[in-house]
């Protein structure tokens, strides 16, 4: 399968809270191609239980690890951009595609971000 072409992704790392396991970022997405995907890959879902209070209790449910806010949505060409402000929890590996195509992806952490 060939690489993407037409298709950016950024995540600008914004900071961390070790303590609390949470860091945030900035993340871009450029696709020359309206069926590019943008996929959540890790964390998909952590454990939390009912209340959300402490994570070492039992009674866990699943929960999806990603927080996203400030979406925005420009269309550019024949393609668009997608920005969005996003939170998660311990490790984030995000990746966007389309079909018939080998994805980018970025992966995070507590301290910082980096293509893979």
């Amino acid at each position: 399968m060939e690489p993407c072409t037409g298709v950016a992704l950024e995540v600008a790392f914004l900071g961390s809270d070790a303590a609390a396991g949470i860091a945030s970022g900035r993340l871009t997405l450029d696709a020359g191609d309206p069926k590019t995907a943008l996929d959540f890959v890790r964390p998909y879902t952590v454990q939390v239980p009912d209340g959300g209070a402490n994570l070492d209790i039992p009674g866990l449910r699943p929960t999806i690890g990603v927080f996203v806010s400030d979406l925005a949505f420009m269309p550019l060409g024949a393609g668009f951009r997608q920005t969005m402000t996003i939170e998660w929890i311990s490790e984030l590996e995000i990746r966007a595609g389309g079909p018939g195509c080998e994805p980018v992806s970025v992966s995070c952490d507590l301290g910082g971000c980096g293509s893979s």
